[in-house]
């Protein structure tokens, strides 16, 4: 019975090592899918914030009662600093944890301009001096923060930090269409979005 009991538990031991691959794939996914959900609200509460929204309670921007319309990106130094203003003048009030992803840890209490969103708990880059009438559909808008390249015209590039690293990147475009891309496929899918002329807009630091 003994050598039986040992010889289960080695079994049991096999198949949590073999099941550990499925898991943190599936602990992944997941957490591309937070992040994707994430920026479905947060890519219309910075372009429909520019524009009157009728009250359906589907977008954010003034259909919530913002006082003023909200610039697109331009002159902000960061990309946490332009979120703040969102938030603090009532165009996308939600929690901290909404600009966060994995491996960064949110603050704790309200976002304020005493104590606004700070670039280390802010997962996203966006980019600045687009304009709301020209732009391409197809242009990227928002981007994780792993992606580098300080404008839309660099080769795209990943660092080997949060939210994903290596792996791969989360981009919404300027339509706010959303999709995780690979490594892999980054540089030919990049090519495709970017307009030839906007490459020189600058992306803006978390």
């Amino acid at each position: 019975m003994r050598i039986l009991g040992l010889a289960g538990l080695a079994v049991l031991m096999l198949l949590g090592l073999l099941a550990m691959p499925v898991v943190l794939h599936i602990r992944k996914s997941l957490q591309r899918i937070d992040m994707l959900a994430n920026g479905r609200y947060i890519v219309p509460a910075a372009y429909g914030a520019n524009y009157p929204l009728t009250s359906d309670g589907q977008r954010f921007g003034r259909a919530h009662g913002a006082p003023r319309p909200v610039p697109l990106p331009r002159d902000e130094a960061t990309t946490a600093e332009y979120f703040t203003k969102l938030v603090v003048e009532g165009h996308f009030p939600v929690e901290r944890k909404v600009f966060s992803g994995p491996g960064l840890r949110p603050d704790t209490g309200p976002i304020t301009y005493a104590q606004p969103l700070r670039s280390e708990e802010n997962a996203w880059r966006i980019v600045a001096g687009l304009d709301a009438e020209t732009t391409p559909n197809s242009t990227p808008f928002l981007l994780s923060r792993n992606l580098v390249q300080k404008t839309l015209g660099d080769p795209p590039k990943l660092a080997d930090v949060p939210p994903f690293g290596l792996e791969g990147a989360v981009v919404w475009t300027f339509n706010g269409g959303g999709s995780f891309i690979r490594a892999g496929d980054l540089e030919e899918v990049w090519a495709e979005l970017v307009p030839e002329d906007l490459r020189h807009l600058p992306i803006l630091p978390p």
